[in-house]
């Protein structure tokens, strides 16, 4: 049953990629300009695909907390590169308040990648080896989709992070 049930999610995986992977060479996807980023966005939604229907986790995201810590924190990126994050929630485990971070993005092939360094007060953000990297899926107007990817209990597990810029 378990053999079954991971060749099933790695079938649904390999077919979510293929269908992302999907564009016409016309359509390939272009480094968003610095405009089409920077402003202020609020995570309005995080969902994960992978998991079995039956499957309980508890996420830590992002060193923050749980999915329901995240939504609704506000994120400004400015052109400069040097932004930051507030989470409002305080449920539990929830670590309300703001975090500095210099941010960017690049092109690794045919993707395009949005990454982010947590500001630590005396370090030089150069001087800062962990980070945190998603897929830009889209940025659209006033809407942005990022991705990230985690195996857990064998299991590949997409992170989905939907944003509506608001300036």
């Amino acid at each position: 049953m378990k053999l079954v049930l991971r060749n099933t999610t790695i079938l649904a995986l390999i077919a979510s990629l293929f269908f992302i992977g999907c564009k016409s060479s016309k359509e390939t996807q272009a480094v968003p300009a610095r405009k089409e980023i920077k402003g202020t966005w609020v995570l309005n939604n995080i969902t994960v695909t992978g998991i079995t229907d039956n499957a309980k986790y508890n996420f830590n995201l992002l060193d923050e907390g749980s999915i329901d810590c995240l939504k609704g924190s506000t994120w400004k990126f400015p052109n400069n590169a040097f932004g930051s994050y507030e989470i409002t929630a305080t449920g539990t485990g929830c670590k309300a308040g703001n975090t500095d971070i210099v941010w960017s993005y690049r092109k690794e092939g045919s993707d395009v990648f949005f990454l982010y360094k947590k500001l630590t007060e005396g370090v030089k953000a150069k001087n800062i080896t962990d980070g945190y990297k998603f897929k830009i899926v889209d940025v659209y107007n006033d809407a942005m989709l990022l991705q990230s990817e985690a195996v857990s209990a064998g299991q590949v597990l997409t992170f989905n992070y939907s944003f509506t810029k608001i300036k």
